[in-house]
């Protein structure tokens, strides 16, 4: 690759880091959080990473529709799915807006227990609070006195 290619490869990448929504920013950054601090390699083996996606791509990856992550907790040998949702406030009604109805739905079809990690307020790479709560206990909407039933202790 010339020096010439490799400069606008650089240039490429710093334009769709700019142009990439402030949303997926804090996604990204929670899914390190989660990755890296509630699943920590010492005790869960990572078996799957949902791919970036990438607007300016040919062609869909369908993988992209499942959770953030597949882990293997090494002491029980149990492989269970995380969905990973960083909200900073609640709605109106005292509920965080957590997950799309057509998520939920596809989620519910896997083998494995799927998991929706929360993260709430605080910033996306040091949330306030964390919750785990288990794909049968989840809701498109979720009253945070619900969510705090599966509230973890801070990481």
């Amino acid at each position: 690759m010339s020096f010439l290619d490799a400069f606008k490869k650089g240039i490429d990448t710093v334009k769709k880091e700019l142009n990439k929504p402030e949303s997926f920013k804090k996604g990204e950054k929670f899914e390190a959080f989660a990755k890296n601090k509630v699943y920590p390699d010492n005790l869960f083996k990572l078996l799957y990473e949902t791919p970036e996606h990438d607007k300016t791509s040919e062609r869909f990856n369908q993988s992209a529709q499942n959770p953030d992550f597949k882990f293997m907790d090494l002491k029980t040998k149990e492989e269970f799915w995380v969905e990973c949702k960083y909200r900073s406030k609640t709605n109106d009604k005292n509920q965080i807006e957590a997950v799309k109805p057509f998520q939920l739905k596809r989620h519910q079809n896997l083998k494995e227990p799927v998991y929706y990690l929360i993260g709430f307020e605080g910033e996306p790479s040091n949330p306030k609070e964390i919750f785990e709560i288990p794909i049968e206990e989840m809701y498109t909407s979720v009253y945070l006195s619900h969510a705090r039933k599966f509230k973890l202790i801070k990481i």
